[in-house]
C-alpha cells in the first residue's frame, strides 16, 4: 500500500533502522535517531543497486516520487542513478581550491597518521596557502609549485623546501585517489629542484660547545626549555624522543627513563642511564610540569609541547651565537668528543639508540648498561668542568683506564 503524509508522520523510530515501502522500489528508511530518508531500490543489468534520494520532509512524498520517476528513466537508458549522483557529486569537488583540498587533507590524512600533525600543518598555512590556496587543484601548474619552492628557499632553508614539495604532493596524490583532480602537478618538480639533502657533519668543537653551555645558561627563556636543551646534550636523545616523555617512565630512584617503542626512532624500546647531573634535570621538570602526564606539557597540559618548539628557541637567541648550528648537532658532537675519548663505538652508539646490526647488537647488554653508565656519567662531569673553566679543556678529555 502506498504512504501518505499522515502515514509518514506516524512513523516513530525503533531500536534499528527499518524501511517503509512506497511503491516502485521507492522507500522510506527510518533511523533510530528518528530521522527519515527517502531511497530508491532498482535492478540495472541484472545487478540490485540503491540511491538516496533525500531527507524528509526536506523531500516531500511527491518530490520523491517525481525524482524515482527521473531515475526510472536514467535506467532506461542503461545509466544507473546511484553512478550519475556519484559522478554530479565529482564534478562539485574538481571545483575545489588547494585550500579546500589541503583542509581536506588535514583532517582525513595529517590528523590521523603524522606523528606532528601541527608541524606538517603549519608548513600548509605557512608556505603552500599563501601561493597556491585560491587557485582551483586543477590549475595549478609545475611552475607554480617552484614558486613555493623558491620562495622557502629564498629564506635559506632546503630543507624546509623540500619538506613543503612532500606534503603538497602527498596533498595532490590524495586528490588523485579522492578522484578530485587527475594530474599531480608536483610530480613534474624533481625533488632536487629544492636542494639536494645532505648529510650533516657540523660538530661543535670544545670550545664552541663550552659557549653554548655559557649562553644557554645566561639567556632568558622559560626554564623548561633551558632545562630541556641541556638534557638533550646529556642524554645523547632526539628532542622528539625528549618532548615525548612521560614522567611515569623517569625512575629517578634507579637513574633510568625508559623510551617506549612508539616514541623511539629505532622502533625498539630504549632506556636512557641517567647520570647524576641530568636526574637533578629530570627532578626540576616533574616539578616544573604539574598534574600532567607529559614531562614537557604545552599550553594545553594534555598534550606535549612539539619538538619544533626547541627549534624557534634556537632561533629567538639566533643559535646561542654558533655558526649553522642546529639542536641535532649536539648529539652528533658527543658522539664524536666521546669516541674520540676513546669510549668504545658499540657503547657510543646504544646511548644514541642507534640499531646495531648482527650479532653485536644483541651481545651483552648488561655490560653495555655498566659501560653507557659509567660513559653517560663521564660526559656529564665533562661538560661541568667544561662550563665552569676559564678555559677550553682537551687533555683531561679522556676516557678513564680501566
Amino acid at each position: 500500500m502506498p504512504l501518505s503524509d499522515t502515514a509518514i508522520r506516524a512513523l516513530k523510530p525503533k531500536p534499528i533502522r527499518y524501511e517503509k515501502a512506497d511503491q516502485h522500489g521507492l522507500f522510506l528508511e527510518v533511523h533510530p535517531s528518528g530521522e527519515k530518508s527517502w531511497r530508491y531500490r532498482y535492478r540495472l543489468n541484472g545487478r540490485r543497486e540503491k540511491v538516496t534520494i533525500g531527507p524528509y520532509p526536506d523531500v516531500s512524498l511527491s518530490e520523491a516520487r517525481e525524482r524515482r520517476q527521473d531515475c526510472a528513466k536514467l535506467i532506461a537508458k542503461g545509466d544507473s542513478p546511484a553512478r550519475a549522483k556519484q559522478r554530479q557529486k565529482l564534478e562539485g569537488l574538481k571545483a575545489k581550491t588547494v585550500r579546500d583540498m589541503g583542509d581536506l587533507f588535514s583532517t582525513e590524512v595529517i590528523e590521523k597518521k603524522y606523528r606532528r600533525p601541527v608541524d606538517t600543518k603549519r608548513y600548509l598555512k605557512r608556505d603552500i596557502y599563501p601561493v597556491l590556496g585560491h587557485y582551483l587543484l586543477a590549475e595549478v601548474r609545475p611552475d607554480d609549485v617552484m614558486t613555493v619552492i623558491e620562495r622557502i628557499r629564498k629564506r635559506g632553508s632546503e630543507q624546509a623546501a623540500r619538506t613543503a614539495r612532500g606534503i603538497l604532493k602527498r596533498l595532490y596524490d590524495y586528490a588523485i585517489t579522492r578522484r578530485m583532480v587527475a594530474f599531480n602537478p608536483v610530480s613534474e618538480v624533481a625533488p632536487k629542484a629544492a636542494g639536494e639533502p645532505q648529510a650533516r657533519e657540523r660538530n661543535l668543537s670544545p670550545a664552541e660547545l663550552k659557549q653554548f653551555l655559557t649562553r644557554l645558561n645566561e639567556v632568558e627563556d622559560t626554564k623548561a626549555l633551558k632545562i630541556a636543551l641541556r638534557l638533550i646534550l646529556l642524554t645523547l636523545t632526539r628532542k622528539g624522543e625528549l618532548t615525548r616523555a612521560k614522567t611515569e617512565l623517569i625512575d629517578l630512584d634507579a637513574l633510568e627513563w625508559r623510551i617506549p617503542t612508539e616514541h623511539s626512532k629505532s622502533k625498539q624500546p630504549h632506556i636512557v642511564y641517567l647520570s647524576k647531573q641530568a636526574a637533578k634535570l629530570f627532578r626540576e621538570l616533574i616539578g616544573l610540569s604539574g598534574d600532567s602526564e607529559w614531562l614537557l606539557p604545552g599550553r594545553n597540559p594534555k598534550l606535549p609541547i612539539s619538538a619544533h618548539t626547541l627549534n624557534v628557541m634556537l632561533y629567538r637567541h639566533k643559535s646561542f651565537g654558533l655558526r649553522d648550528f642546529v639542536i641535532h648537532d649536539l648529539r652528533r658532537t658527543a658522539s664524536t668528543l666521546l669516541h674520540e675519548a676513546g669510549f668504545e663505538s658499540d657503547v657510543i652508539e646504544k646511548a644514541l639508540n642507534h640499531t646495531i646490526k648482527g650479532v653485536r647488537g644483541v651481545y651483552n647488554r648488561a655490560e653495555y648498561a655498566d659501560k653507557r653508565r659509567e660513559m653517560l656519567q663521564f660526559w656529564a662531569d665533562y661538560l661541568d668542568e667544561l662550563a665552569a673553566s676559564s678555559k677550553v679543556i682537551l687533555g683531561r678529555f679522556r676516557k678513564p683506564a680501566a
